[in-house]
């Protein structure tokens, strides 16, 4: 996707006038292009060239939002029509325009990902809950970046968010992705680069060739382990209690070995960890919990850990807010498949059981 000189030039000279028709400021523009804001100054006075790379993702940006804004479509159409007649001289310029401009129509695509393909058959409520990470901010107001709600599937068929998986599925792999890059390939990341992405940030020891559940599970246990630092000795012996897990002393450090112990072993259910984990995010995140179908016993360990699990959201939260915008969607999105992925696996197992039984 190579466009003419001609076609960079003006609308270099016309970015201005185009941003204020999208109703961005220079600031707004920077975070969707993942530049800094006197990088926009630059380019719209002149002082930097603009690249064809940024090119191609400012144009990708424009198409996408000329959607819901009339008059940004129509002068984008004149756009393209200027840019023609600009090149019409020039011998097979034409073509090679007018076939950049159909390559920009397409939107970010899903990239099949065998990692998130199971999406497509978990509930309305599950997927809900990773619509509102990649569509709202932690105070309910829309992303900046990102344009699933202006889809056109999705406004059709909202809040049926299985119709749409693929799109929900789409918009995580984009914002684990470069923008740039995005905007050229036509879609983002697989998931497992997010996923890992997400894990060195937040410092996990994890094996970058494991299985993507057993990085998933790693990232959950090192938040788990971080919130068991927290808890005092009673708290850690309700835990110990509501598990039923055996300890032969009550001191801080035996009891969180004791934990630590049944995590690893498996008495302390992966599935546990992924709820209480991801239900505190969706409260601090989406202003609810999870939709679980819980025993007495997990409630009350649910409860348990509220209080040291929301110390290290807050944690993550302010490196999320140094580490930029793209970590505010992706490490929550990371968190909630994570859970998905363990809860579709424990209904594969109680189904086997089913039949066979």
């Amino acid at each position: 996707m190579n466009p003419s000189r001609e076609m960079v030039v003006f609308l270099q000279n016309n970015l201005k006038a185009l941003r204020a028709l999208a109703k961005w400021n220079q600031q707004e523009l920077a975070t969707k292009l993942g530049v800094s804001r006197q990088t926009v100054i630059n380019i719209e006075s002149g002082q930097t060239s603009l690249t064809t790379t940024t090119f191609l993702a400012i144009m990708f940006l424009l198409i996408r939002e000329q959607n819901k804004n009339s008059l940004l479509r129509d002068a984008l159409s004149g756009f393209y029509k200027t840019s023609l007649e600009t090149a019409e001289s020039e011998t097979g310029k034409n073509k090679k325009n007018a076939n950049v401009m159909e390559e920009f129509a397409m939107t970010i695509n899903y990239l099949s990902d065998p990692d998130l393909d199971f999406l497509e058959n978990a509930s309305n409520e599950d997927l809900d809950t990773l619509f509102l990470y990649l569509t709202k901010d932690k105070d309910g107001d829309a992303r900046l970046t990102g344009d699933l709600e202006n889809d056109h599937q999705v406004i059709r068929y909202h809040p049926d968010h299985h119709i749409y998986w693929q799109k929900i599925a789409a918009e995580v792999q984009y914002y684990g992705g470069n923008t740039i890059a995005n905007n050229m390939r036509g879609h983002g990341a697989f998931y497992r680069k997010v996923l890992i992405d997400v894990c060195k940030k937040l410092k996990v020891n994890f094996n970058e060739t494991a299985p993507i559940s057993i990085i998933e599970q790693n990232l959950l246990m090192k938040i788990m382990t971080t919130s068991l630092e927290k808890m005092n000795e009673e708290e850690l012996t309700d835990v110990v209690n509501e598990m039923h897990i055996p300890v032969t002393s009550f001191t801080k450090q035996a009891l969180t070995a004791a934990i630590q112990g049944a995590i690893i072993a498996g008495s302390f259910s992966t599935y546990t960890m992924a709820v209480i984990i991801a239900n505190q995010v969706a409260r601090a995140l989406a202003g609810r919990g999870l939709a679980v179908a819980a025993n007495a016993a997990l409630t009350r360990t649910i409860g348990i850990f509220a209080g040291p699990i929301g110390w290290v959201l807050l944690s993550l939260w302010t490196i999320i807010d140094v580490a930029g915008p793209a970590y505010r969607v992706t490490i929550p999105c990371v968190i909630q498949i994570a859970y998905l992925r363990v809860k579709a696996s424990l209904h594969e197992e109680e189904s086997v059981v089913e039949q066979q039984g």
